[in-house]
């Protein structure tokens, strides 16, 4: 897996810093738990083929040349401070380069301004996008092609993330690290640099497709039916019979379109349900893992555990409320 990290001019060096400790983290945390075998590579490339500045000063050598990235799986791109416009005079052969990572299958991750630059290349044409609140007018005025959404504070569009802020890079991170490791590497980052309450990464974004990111309008209908009912007992073969296939079929259509099982995206909708009302009620997990669809607390507390790498009553203990005094 390669990692890569763009810098430039007047950017703020958190928006890289960031998420590339919480991506080391997650590497170490990986290979501790032997939950996989890759060996992360990360690389820093300059933009502008440089050593960049930053307002706060900190060094961040380029480790290599943009030039000689072949591939990546994930690319940062940072934000600036102030006007996003220094970021459009780019070298065409820095342009080609992105370009080149984005044809080649790379996901993108562009912090506040750092959109500008995805927006410049065409890559966001007709795509779902955002960026600083304060620059706002400016980007919908310049890229009138894009769906700009200005009530979120991040954006999918297939490949493409886009963060408002610094704050909403982090939720971002977490659901990276949580798409290419899985869910309990996730949390455990998630819980050594962001334990305080916060909103989960779906109440935030809006994602182009929605949740069903296929073609296959029968597996989104399957997930909308799952969704619907997931409080309650749900079951399978009277699923596939309301679609008209078999229980086989259908298995087998929603295992390729979404990369899990019907019961395991099933446990996955309840469990992003009971972290919410772990994180904002005070009802008992018993309540819990009756209201989200459990069978038992026992089934709740193991299938969270296994998860987010805790149990629910840890997972509530490590996310209360910080207390502000006079």
């Amino acid at each position: 897996m390669n990692v890569l990290f763009l810098t430039c001019d007047r950017m703020l060096a958190t928006s890289l810093i960031f998420p590339k400790e919480m991506w080391v983290a997650a590497s170490h945390i990986a290979q501790v738990q032997q939950r996989t075998k890759q060996h992360v590579q990360f690389h820093v490339a300059s933009l502008n083929d440089a050593t960049s500045t930053n307002l706060a000063g900190i060094t961040l050598p380029p480790t290599t040349t943009l030039s000689a990235i072949e591939q990546a799986d994930v690319v940062f791109i940072p934000t600036l401070w102030r006007k996003p416009e220094q970021l459009l005079t780019l070298s065409n052969n820095a342009k080609d380069c992105i370009l080149r990572l984005y044809n080649s299958g790379a996901i993108f991750a562009a912090t506040g301004t750092g959109s500008w630059i995805l927006a410049e290349l065409g890559i966001l044409d007709n795509k779902a996008a955002t960026t600083h609140w304060f620059h706002l007018p400016d980007f919908k005025a310049r890229y009138p092609q894009l769906n700009v959404r200005d009530q979120h504070l991040i954006t999918q569009a297939d490949r493409i993330y886009c963060a408002s802020s610094i704050n909403s890079l982090v939720d971002l991170t977490v659901h990276l690290i949580e798409t290419l490791f899985d869910a309990s590497v996730a949390r455990q980052v998630e819980q050594q640099f962001s334990p305080e309450v916060r909103q989960h990464y779906r109440s935030r974004v809006f994602i182009d497709g929605a949740d069903n990111l296929h073609n296959d309008e029968l597996v989104a209908d399957a997930q909308q039916y799952i969704r619907d009912n997931s409080g309650h007992k749900i079951n399978f073969s009277q699923l596939a019979t309301l679609q008209g296939i078999s229980q086989r079929s259908l298995n087998r259509r929603f295992l390729k379109s979404t990369g899990v099982s019907p019961n395991q995206y099933l446990l996955r909708i309840r469990t992003l349900a009971a972290r919410d009302l772990l994180q904002h009620s005070n009802l008992s997990v018993a309540d819990i893992a009756i209201m989200t669809g459990f069978s038992s607390a026992t089934q709740f507390s193991d299938s969270f555990k296994k998860s987010n790498g805790m149990p629910p009553r840890a997972y509530r203990q490590s996310i209360k409320p910080k207390m502000f005094s006079g």
